[in-house]
């Protein structure tokens, strides 16, 4: 999984056959083809365009340590800091982003060990720490 231009998040076709075992939700994933540096000859691996759909109010502020950049109303987090979210957010389907930090894609407990059950490698999961 990697970030594009803005919030598109592409995705291999192993990270899309793993997500699609998973309740997405109105989540979407699209084909699309990603091209070499030279703009003509087209990548041979498939590639797939995660439109992330889903949206859950689970993030708390005060207790994420380090805090948070408000930016265009919605707080930015660096890589480095746990998000702090409320038990409630394990209810429902296993991706979604939310509203307050939409930079962020979250994933269930059960999707993130399917990831990385199958290796792969270059998602860089956080551990959310959960508040009450």
């Amino acid at each position: 999984m990697f970030n594009g231009a803005g919030s598109y998040l592409f995705i291999s076709e192993q990270a899309k056959s793993v997500i699609e075992r998973f309740d997405i939700g109105k989540t979407q994933i699209f084909p699309v083809t990603i091209y070499e540096y030279d703009g003509v000859t087209p990548r041979p691996e498939k590639y797939f365009v995660l439109n992330i759909a889903e949206f859950k109010r689970g993030f708390v502020l005060t207790k994420t340590e380090g805090g948070a950049v408000l930016i265009e109303n919605r707080w930015r987090l660096n890589f480095y800091q746990q998000p702090a979210v409320r038990p409630s957010i394990s209810e429902g389907g296993d991706l979604w982003l939310d509203p307050l930090v939409r930079h962020i894609p979250f994933l269930s407990d059960r999707l993130a060990k399917a990831m990385k059950k199958e290796k792969l490698s270059n998602l860089r999961l956080k551990l959310c720490k959960v508040v009450d």
